[in-house]
């Protein structure tokens, strides 16, 4: 019987996987971070090309943050950030890739889907942001609305900063647009 001792070799790969998520996650949402963003929308688009499978991007951003935190503090805006995130995360597909641009914004690549298939998911997420109420610290139900932008690759871009600028652009013409 010979007995080998691997209890370092499995701290050494849970030191790794903590480290991946560390790189990778945002700590307040779960979702990916920016810089994981920038990483996987290379390869969709590079995948995209040569597959000749249509994508899409959506970036979301909560209307009127600002005025969330200043009226209800930053844990209510916290809060509203959180649930955005896990909302967005429950409403993908395995394959699609949920991240955090930046502040209270938020992007959605969406493997082999369309014009329409991106506008129907942004829609059903628009509708169910709209129902969701977020409980702040004094336990008053708080409304949030997002505003979204959508671009498609090909249609909209053919690589992937052009596609998050028309993304980007659809999202302002969505806030001068009334917003939600």
């Amino acid at each position: 019987l010979l007995m080998h001792d691997a209890s370092s070799e499995a701290s050494l790969l849970e030191r790794c996987q903590n480290l991946h998520q560390k790189a990778t996650l945002d700590p307040m949402t779960q979702v990916a971070n920016r810089a994981e963003f920038d990483r996987v929308l290379a390869m969709f688009v590079t995948a995209h090309q040569e597959q000749r499978f249509p994508c899409a991007m959506m970036i979301c951003d909560l209307d009127r943050f600002k005025r969330v935190n200043d009226t209800y503090g930053h844990q209510a805006g916290d809060d509203a950030i959180k649930s955005l995130a896990a909302l967005m995360k429950s409403c993908a597909r395995a394959g699609d890739l949920v991240a955090r641009y930046g502040g209270e914004e938020f992007v959605v690549v969406l493997i082999q889907t369309d014009a329409k298939g991106a506008f129907k998911f942004a829609e059903r997420m628009r509708k169910t942001v709209s129902s969701l109420a977020v409980m702040t610290p004094d336990n008053q139900k708080l409304k949030i609305t997002i505003s979204l932008g959508l671009a498609t690759f090909p249609d909209d871009a053919t690589e992937g900063p052009a596609l998050i600028a028309r993304a980007d652009e659809a999202l302002y013409e969505a806030k001068r647009s009334g917003r939600n």
